[in-house]
């Protein structure tokens, strides 16, 4: 939970964590309390295979691969109103409409990530089209994707990216990393950090698309409370509405360069924001555009007991 400066308790849901990183459930689950986290997604993250495929899964029957989620699907069982986590779709798999309507029906399940990026020809497969069946059926069953077209230390490709957007109109997207994956400080400079996020004006009027500002931090080149990416932001919800960006922190990933309660502070703390901008940014945008479990905050401020399995 955070207060907000007029005295209200939001929740707070942290939009994309590899909890999975921290260890035990027990361990990730003490962090978030610490911090102040009530909901996070889990984004299980073990690495690529040496196709550059995600681990972990399993060889599809009719070919392709099924990405599995052990340690999430473990981490409900004890903490079912606390996370979710994140599917996940080989586009080489015959039955993939069939697998996006299981994590449709799974409670879950958030979501699914699409990652264009790592494995040769992933762009030129996106451009011919062959990411287009995961989209479609995201659409047909309600499914969000969370998405990001790029490689290490390059900004989204948006020339792919757009045209699938403006087609898939019935699909809710989230654009990942601010649609910067991921750079650093050291990349960018006050200069041109307005340039390097301009291209979040191309989405002004696509309505089913939301930004994740995840990672913004690191491409600041100030300290805590990031001033620099603090406008950056405003100037996003200028654009966008607070009702399409969610906040995100990405903790595992971002250590070495901030806390995951600098992360929050940075929002939750900014001058810039209103409380009801914040309420949104830090969880309400969130529950209206994945499929979460029930608030475990009411608006009193008061947490709900949580079941355990």
């Amino acid at each position: 939970m955070f207060e907000l400066e007029d005295g209200r308790v939001i929740e707070v849901v942290d939009a994309q964590v590899h909890l999975n990183k921290m260890g035990t459930v027990a361990t990730g689950v003490a962090a978030m309390d610490a911090v102040g986290i009530d909901v996070a997604v889990i984004d299980e993250w073990r690495g690529f295979d040496d196709n550059a495929i995600k681990y972990p899964h399993r060889p599809a029957p009719r070919g392709g691969v099924r990405h599995e989620n052990p340690f999430s699907v473990d981490a409900l069982m004890h903490h079912p109103t606390r996370l979710s986590y994140l599917g996940a779709v080989d586009r080489a798999d015959p039955d993939l409409a069939d697998v996006v309507r299981d994590i449709a029906n799974d409670p879950g399940q958030a979501g699914l990530r699409v990652y264009c990026g790592p494995r040769p020809g992933d762009h030129e497969a996106f451009a011919q089209g062959r990411y287009d069946p995961i989209f479609e059926a995201c659409g047909e069953y309600g499914v969000t994707v969370m998405v990001i077209v790029s490689r290490m230390g390059v900004p989204d490709r948006y020339d792919l990216l757009l045209p699938r957007l403006e087609r898939f109109t019935t699909t809710r997207f989230v654009i990942d990393h601010c649609g910067v994956f991921p750079l650093s400080g050291d990349d960018v400079d006050g200069a041109t950090m307005t340039e390097l996020l301009a291209p979040l004006e191309l989405l002004k009027d696509l309505a089913h698309v939301g930004v994740k500002w995840c990672r913004a931090p690191e491409i600041s080149r100030r300290p805590f409370p990031f001033d620099d990416v603090d406008r950056q932001l405003r100037r996003c919800l200028d654009l966008l509405g607070a009702g399409r960006v969610m906040w995100a922190s990405d903790h595992t990933q971002t250590g070495r360069h901030h806390s995951w309660a600098e992360a929050l502070y940075t929002v939750g703390l900014s001058q810039r924001l209103s409380p009801d901008e914040k309420e949104r940014v830090l969880g309400g945008t969130a529950r209206e555009f994945l499929n979460l479990p029930a608030s475990t905050v009411d608006r009193g401020g008061r947490v709900t007991a949580e079941v355990s399995g």
